[in-house]
């Protein structure tokens, strides 16, 4: 019964061996207590604050903006994983990767 997790129903030896004659009868089952969990454990602290929790103590940062000098029409891989980007002004590079032997 300890295998299958039936503790309720283990007997003792003697328990058995009335079992097997026919003489045992079962014991009245004990009353089910539902577990009542303790509280959880929270330590005292004190808290303290940050030395510069204030709101507003830097400024922020401008996104960057593309100044247009070079148009980046797309990425061409050379050989394997070696990727070149390919800018407007240079069209011929281009044509070059895309002719080169594998």
């Amino acid at each position: 019964m300890k295998r299958v997790h039936a503790h309720d129903q283990m007997m003792s030896l003697e328990e058995y061996d009335l079992y097997v004659r026919g003489k045992w009868k079962p014991q009245a089952k004990k009353a089910f207590k539902e577990l009542q969990p303790s509280p959880a454990f929270q330590r005292e602290t004190k808290q303290y604050p940050s030395k510069g929790s204030g709101v507003g103590n830097a400024t922020k940062k401008e996104s960057p903006k593309y100044s247009g000098e070079r148009q980046l029409l797309g990425i061409a891989t050379m050989h394997k994983s070696n990727m070149v980007p390919i800018f407007a002004d240079n069209k011929q590079l281009a044509i070059d990767i895309a002719r080169m032997r594998r």
